[in-house]
């Protein structure tokens, strides 16, 4: 052979031997052994050098373990390391058509409250924040959300009032020029010193002080919503409570308040049903507002979230 044919044979059989090389590596890596995720201790083939984690004591190696279930009467024990969710209402908001299903008969007299009302707790005898001066509010506000869920309409026979009961009706007399009208209760304010009632503007027209924007005034109870406890008085919608969770099942509810009771026991909590569909596990109820965000700052600091609000609207 020429040294031409020399070369390429040498080149062949050099590609060849490369060629062996790759297979056998390829073989050898297909022949390796993994473990699996599902029993990630021992190896698919051969001995393994990781030692079994010997079980606890109290198991006895007899017992079979059973699959897990979730059982049906289980406890729910709160999370503290996560902050509770709060649950937003997702209902729309009430819109009121039409004002006048109170007519009062200013011919009769007023019906008394019954007699398990303490005076001092009512109203109508202790005059708290049922003598001073008027305002009204109008088209800034007009369309907006009230306290209690309404539409607020400047052009009907409603009222803003920092404790009476939603939906309370009340004869308002303006001394200044001994005008009467009645208002129905379903906004809280206002906060001003001395102004007991916000009027909407139609009441205020009505009473004739709309130019004059303030009047001197009077209220007096003609008649009190359903769901009023005339034995408490008005206390709960003068008192603040701190709003945490709102269940659906009574027994989560308590099991969630007995577990925030535990961990607290320097506040009281309490399991809030009046709504009769929700149970809200709430803290207080407090006098004071004050009293209120302290504590709810306190408790959003160790990560339960909460707000504050009223006790009663």
């Amino acid at each position: 052979m020429t040294k031409k044919h020399w070369t390429i044979l040498i080149f062949l059989i050099f590609m060849m031997g490369c060629s062996a090389q790759r297979q056998s590596t390829s073989l050898v890596k297909r022949e390796r052994k993994f473990f699996t995720p599902d029993n990630w201790q021992q190896p698919i083939e051969g001995k393994s050098s990781i030692q079994p984690v010997a079980a606890p004591r109290s198991v006895p190696e007899t017992a079979v373990v059973q699959p897990a279930t979730k059982p049906k009467n289980k406890q729910f024990k709160p999370d503290f390391t996560r902050p509770t969710t709060k649950i937003m209402a997702s209902a729309p908001p009430k819109t009121t058509t039409n004002n006048d299903g109170f007519r009062p008969d200013f011919a009769s007299a007023v019906a008394p409250l019954p007699a398990t009302a303490p005076a001092a707790r009512v109203a109508g005898n202790s005059r708290e924040q049922m003598d001073g001066y008027a305002s009204w509010y109008g088209p800034g506000f007009h369309g907006k959300k009230t306290a209690n869920g309404e539409r607020y309409n400047q052009n009907q026979m409603t009222a803003a009032h920092r404790i009476l009961p939603m939906n309370t009706w009340v004869q308002v007399h303006n001394l200044d020029n001994n005008r009467i009208t009645v208002v129905r209760i379903n906004d809280r304010g206002p906060y001003k010193k001395n102004r007991i009632i916000d009027l909407t503007r139609k009441a205020a027209e009505s009473l004739k002080f709309k130019d004059k924007g303030t009047a001197r005034v009077s209220l007096k109870i003609l008649q009190y919503p359903k769901n009023y406890d005339p034995s408490k008085g008005l206390d709960p919608y003068k008192q603040v409570v701190v709003q945490i969770a709102v269940f659906k099942g009574e027994q989560r509810a308590y099991n969630f308040k007995n577990q925030l009771s535990q961990r607290y026991d320097h506040i009281p909590f309490l399991i809030d049903d009046h709504k009769k569909k929700a149970f809200h596990v709430i803290a207080g109820p407090y006098e004071e507002r004050t009293q209120a965000v302290k504590i709810a700052r306190a408790l959003k600091a160790e990560g339960i979230d909460n707000f504050v609000r009223s006790y009663r609207k």
